[in-house]
C-alpha cells in the first residue's frame, strides 16, 4: 500500500502569462530621436549612438513592463507616465499605457522646461 504525503501548503497560483503590449510611437518621436542624436553627435558620434540604443532598449522594456515608469502628473495630458533612460538619466521617455498598447509620446532631455514642452506639444 502506498501512503501519500499530506501537506498543509497550498499550491502557488501562477497568473497566466500576459500578452506583451503593442508599442506605438507618436510620429514626432522620430524627430525627438534625431534631435537628440544630432545634438550629442556634434561632440561625440559614438556617444550619440549609445544614447539612442539605450532609448530604443527602454522602448522594448516598456513594451514588456509598461508600469516600470512612474506617473507624471500633468494637467493637460491624461495618464502620462515617464521612464528615465538607464545610464543616460537626463533623457526621459514620456508615454501612455493604454489597454494592450504602450504609446511613446516624447523623448526629452531633463534640462528642458518639461511642463511647458508637454503642454505646448501635447501629443496623444
Amino acid at each position: 500500500m502506498t501512503v501519500g504525503i499530506r501537506s498543509n501548503k497550498k499550491a502557488a497560483v501562477v497568473p497566466p502569462k500576459l500578452m506583451p503590449e503593442r508599442l506605438e510611437q507618436h510620429p514626432l518621436v522620430r524627430e525627438d530621436l534625431i534631435d537628440i542624436h544630432q545634438h550629442i553627435a556634434s561632440d561625440n558620434s559614438e556617444a550619440a549612438d549609445r544614447v539612442i540604443e539605450a532609448i530604443r532598449s527602454l522602448f522594448r522594456r516598456l513594451k514588456d513592463h509598461p508600469l516600470c515608469g512612474t506617473r507624471y502628473p500633468h494637467p493637460d495630458v491624461q495618464d502620462l507616465r515617464k521612464a528615465l533612460v538607464p545610464e543616460f538619466r537626463n533623457h526621459i521617455v514620456f508615454y501612455r499605457h493604454l489597454p494592450g498598447v504602450v504609446r511613446v509620446l516624447h523623448v526629452l532631455h531633463a534640462a528642458r522646461d518639461l511642463p511647458r514642452v508637454l503642454k505646448d506639444e501635447s501629443r496623444s
